[in-house]
């Protein structure tokens, strides 16, 4: 560890000792120290830190009565060293750190009473004592039970607290059914903190994952005029924009700036390719796809070179592409769909129709899906089916252009085959 770093851990351990004497009144957050203050504190707690173990040592040496005292003293200060340096920053909060530091800190309280009060007083200390350990943990044991718990604890002391609230709205954005809660949160944190460039990086994911790419986007842009070097809300406005139809002119110059901020991420690459092919670029595209399939090949990717291998007519490139993606996500819509597609292309009947129908037992509101299997029916032959199909889709999207011509096609083909049907028979 450098300098710094070595004073932000002693800061850290400095504050885990006092939250581990009153968790239910400490702030139990991790926010970064800043500015002469912060390094007051810092130096403070380093030094103090430093010196108390110090006089531990010293007295280990001169008095073997109060070792017990001088031991707990010393193994407390240096497990809040070793939770302060090892206590991931992030996805818990500091207070966390209390379960492993508490129990020590509150023996040695016991120890100092122990080894301290006068004969007389004793009994009656150590009463006191143990009825404040059962009040301190009563009160912090709702606070302490969860890192949601923990975290809200945080929120609510400090409502401004964005860091807080970002990992909040990740924690809860788990549960099932948790993204409105965490988008409640987030929406509570641009508006408390509008220049916290977390909280918008943080909405401008959600928004991505919930397919909302033009807010998404646009959030990404409010992070990234805060912060223009931050990576990650780079890539984030890059894959928003790629992801809107038709593809905005300013989406390739997004993509190339999150590449040179984030070379390392896969999602910048396959934004240049998605912005490249938008333009009309296929061979810029097939580039910079390669680049993503040779790193760590991805869903999107792999979705991205089956089409663009089915434009060129290599359709056995398509085949590998589509089955490479159907492998890494067998129950994705969209794999299976393309795998459809292929088989189609290739003339395989039963294949193409059996993804087409996995694809709607996914996603029973696939248009695509459903529009090609009932031309996949029709021109099989299977004119029942077919009507079913279209019938279907035409609840689904009443008055689809697409759908209506294609039912009166298969009308006249029914028709046709009624008449020969007929003229057999005379």
């Amino acid at each position: 560890m450098n300098a710094s770093q070595t004073w932000f851990v002693a800061w850290r351990a400095l504050v885990l000792l006092l939250e581990s004497l009153a968790p239910w009144a400490a702030p139990l957050d991790v926010a970064l120290p800043v500015g002469d203050a912060a390094m007051a504190q810092l130096a403070a707690g380093w030094l103090g830190l430093t010196l108390l173990v110090v006089l531990c040592v010293r007295a280990l040496e001169r008095s073997r009565l109060r070792s017990v005292f001088v031991w707990c003293v010393t193994l407390s200060v240096l497990a809040a060293g070793v939770t302060a340096w090892s206590l991931p920053r992030g996805d818990l909060p500091l207070g966390y750190g209390v379960r492993w530091v508490g129990p020590l800190v509150w023996f040695t309280l016991l120890a100092a009473v122990r080894g301290f009060a006068p004969p007389s007083w004793k009994s009656g200390v150590t009463v006191g004592w143990l009825m404040l350990a059962a009040v301190t943990t009563a009160l912090s044991f709702g606070r302490l039970r969860t890192p949601e718990a923990m975290w809200r604890a945080v929120v609510a002391r400090r409502p401004d607290h964005a860091e807080a609230q970002v990992v909040l709205a990740r924690i809860v954005g788990r549960e099932r059914d948790g993204a409105a809660k965490a988008r409640t949160l987030l929406d509570r944190c641009v508006r408390l903190s509008p220049r916290a460039r977390p909280c918008w990086t943080a909405r401008a994911q959600l928004q991505l994952d919930a397919g909302d790419y033009l807010h998404a986007g646009q959030d990404a842009q409010r992070a990234l005029a805060i912060d223009d070097d931050h990576a990650q809300s780079a890539v984030l406005r890059a894959v928003a924009l790629t992801r809107l139809v038709p593809v905005p002119s300013e989406a390739e110059a997004a993509a190339r700036r999150a590449l040179e901020l984030a070379g390392e991420d896969g999602r910048a690459a396959l934004a240049l390719a998605l912005a490249l092919d938008a333009k009309g670029d296929a061979e810029g595209a097939r580039t910079a796809l390669r680049r993503v399939l040779d790193r760590a090949p991805t869903l999107d990717a792999r979705l991205l070179e089956t089409v663009l291998a089915l434009r060129q007519a290599d359709v056995a490139g398509a085949r590998r592409a589509a089955m490479a993606a159907v492998a890494l996500a067998p129950d994705d819509a969209r794999a299976t769909y393309n795998l459809g597609v292929v088989a189609q292309r290739e003339g395989h009947f039963n294949e193409a129709r059996e993804a087409y129908l996995h694809t709607l037992r996914i996603d029973s509101r696939s248009y695509v899906a459903r529009f090609n299997l009932a031309v996949l029916t029709r021109d099989a032959g299977a004119l029942g089916e077919a009507r079913h199909h279209l019938e279907v889709l035409l609840r689904q999207f009443p008055g689809d252009r697409a759908g209506v011509q294609l039912l009166a096609q298969l009308e006249q083909v029914e028709r046709a085959s009624a008449a020969g049907a007929v003229g057999m028979q005379r």
